[in-house]
């Protein structure tokens, strides 16, 4: 049995090519924005998650609002008077329009 398994999972390497040279290497993407305060950050950032058709969102009352948006997972920490915003995916220039348009809303 084991050997039967051990045979197959060679086979399947060899037929198949291994996870690391069929997917983009993770993209990461920061930028910090002024914003007047952490409430208007939240409501803010949650209207633009919507209007980007996000799924798996955060708390409304969270102070760290993240959401999944086409794959890429975007985080915005409304910190005081700031808002981190950090997007990540496996596309490197999607992920880096996903910031930017984020932070065009502060």
């Amino acid at each position: 049995m084991i050997k039967k398994l051990l045979l197959g999972a060679a086979i399947l390497g060899i037929a198949t090519p291994s996870f690391a040279q069929t997917q983009n290497p993770p993209t990461i993407s920061v930028a910090v924005a002024n914003v007047s305060s952490n409430i208007a950050c939240r409501n803010k950032i949650r209207a633009k998650y919507f209007e980007l058709g996000a799924t798996r969102m955060a708390d409304a009352n969270s102070n760290t609002q993240w959401a999944t948006i086409n794959g890429m997972s975007a985080l915005v920490w409304c910190r005081d008077t700031q808002a981190v915003i950090n997007t990540a995916g496996s596309n490197y220039n999607s992920v880096y329009e996903l910031r930017d348009e984020i932070f065009k809303i502060f």
